[in-house]
C-alpha cells in the first residue's frame, strides 16, 4: 500500500499473530504471517525473514518502530537492533497502530481486542479513540477491571468472571475474591476480549478455551441471530460502564431466558455502546469516519449488529487486519509521519 515516506522504516508488529512490515519508495509491505513469538523457533523466523526481506530489496532501516510494551520479544529486539546500529527508534501504542493500519487519516476509532499495552501501564481492550497518524486521544475505554492471576485469567475465563461479578457484589469464589482485596498479581484490563470471555463463562457456553479467543467465537455462534433485544450500559465521563450490562444480564440468566437470546442481546449491546460512543464524538468533532480494528471485530455478528445500527449516518471502516497481524502495517504509518514532523 501507499505510505508518505522516503526513508526505509522496518516496523516489526505484535508477538501474537506476528507480521513485520518494510516501508521504502512509497510503499509498505507486509510480511506473510510468521506467528505467535512464544518459542525460540519462531523467534528464529521473524529474524531470519526480516534479514531475507530487507536483503531483498538492498535496504538498511533508517528508522525502526516497535510497540512500546516493554516485554514484548518484538520490542526487546527492535531496540537492541536500533542500539546495535545506531537506527533511530520510535515506539508505538498497540491500539493506536491498529487504527492506523486500517486508516492513518484524522478519524473515530475503535480498537476493541484481547490485549494490548496502555499508555498508563494497564492492558487497554475496549478503546475509543479519536486519532490521526501523529497521535490520538483516549477517549471512551471499557471500565477497568481486574484479571486475577494475570495471563491465568485469559486462559481461565472464570477468573476474568469472578472479577467482574466481584464489582456487582456477585462474587462468589473465595480465593479470587482474597486475590482481589489483596490485589496481588491483579493487573488491570479495560479489555472486550476478557469481558467476551467472562459472559460466555457466565453462560456456561466455553469455561475452558482451548485456543486463543474460543470462549468469544462459540459465545457468536450460539447467539439468536433474530433477536433484537439488549442490556443496559452507561457512558460516565470517558468509562464506558458494564457493570449495569452484568447485573441485567445476570438477572435474565437466573430467570430462565436462553443463553442463545441472552448472547445476542449482549452482542445488540455492544453495537450500542460502539454506536452512543462514536455518535457524542462525532457531535463535538463532526462527521468524521469511523475505524474498527482489533480482533473482536472478527465476529461476524457484531459487524452486522454495527452496520445495522449505524446505518448510513456515518462512514464505517473496518481493517482488512483485524487481529495483531496488520499492527506493523500501522507502526511503521505512524513511524515515517512522527519521524517526518521532528
Amino acid at each position: 500500500m501507499p505510505i508518505e515516506v522516503e526513508q526505509s522504516v522496518l516496523a516489526f508488529g505484535a508477538d501474537m499473530k506476528n507480521s513485520f512490515a518494510l516501508a521504502h519508495h512509497g510503499q509498505v509491505t507486509l510480511h506473510p504471517h510468521i506467528g505467535d513469538l512464544a518459542h525460540p523457533e519462531t523467534e528464529e523466523i521473524l529474524a531470519a525473514s526480516i534479514a531475507r526481506q530487507l536483503d531483498v530489496f538492498h535496504l538498511k532501516p533508517d528508522l525502526i518502530v516497535c510497540d512500546h510494551h516493554p516485554d514484548y520479544f518484538t520490542s526487546r529486539r527492535a531496540r537492541a537492533r536500533a542500539a546495535r546500529d545506531g537506527i533511530p527508534l520510535i515506539e508505538t501504542q498497540h491500539h493506536h497502530a491498529h487504527l492506523v493500519g486500517a486508516c492513518s487519516r484524522e478519524a473515530i476509532g475503535f480498537a476493541i481486542d484481547g490485549s494490548g499495552y496502555g499508555d498508563d501501564g494497564t492492558i487497554w481492550g475496549g478503546e475509543v479513540l479519536r486519532y490521526d497518524a501523529k497521535g490520538f486521544e483516549r477517549a471512551f475505554h471499557l471500565r477497568p477491571f481486574a484479571l486475577p492471576g494475570g495471563e491465568a485469567a485469559v486462559k481461565h475465563p472464570r477468573r476474568a468472571l469472578e472479577a467482574l461479578l466481584y464489582q456487582i457484589d456477585e462474587a462468589t469464589n473465595a480465593d479470587v475474591i482474597e486475590q482481589l482485596e489483596r490485589a496481588v498479581n491483579c493487573p488491570l484490563t479495560s479489555s472486550m476480549g476478557r469481558l467476551f470471555d467472562a459472559v460466555s463463562c457466565l453462560l456456561g457456553v466455553c469455561e475452558h478455551p482451548t485456543y486463543d479467543g474460543e470462549a468469544a467465537a462459540r459465545l457468536e455462534a450460539i447467539a439468536d441471530e433474530s433477536e433484537r433485544g439488549d442490556l443496559a450500559f452507561e457512558l460516565r465521563d470517558h468509562h464506558i460502564d458494564w457493570r449495569p450490562l452484568l447485573v441485567d444480564l445476570l438477572d435474565q440468566w437466573r430467570n430462565g431466558i436462553p443463553a442463545a437470546v441472552l448472547s445476542a442481546r449482549f452482542h445488540n449491546a455492544i453495537a450500542e455502546m460502539i454506536y452512543c460512543c462514536g455518535k457524542r464524538l462525532a457531535d463535538r468533532h463532526g462527521n468524521l469516519p469511523w475505524v474498527f480494528a482489533g480482533g473482536v471485530f472478527q465476529n461476524r455478528l457484531l459487524v452486522e449488529r454495527i452496520t445495522r445500527v449505524v446505518g448510513d449516518e456515518f462512514e464505517l471502516i473496518f481493517s482488512a487486519y483485524p487481529n495483531d497481524g496488520g499492527i506493523a502495517i500501522g507502526q511503521a504509518i505512524i513511524g515515517a509521519k512522527q519521524w517526518a514532523s521532528r
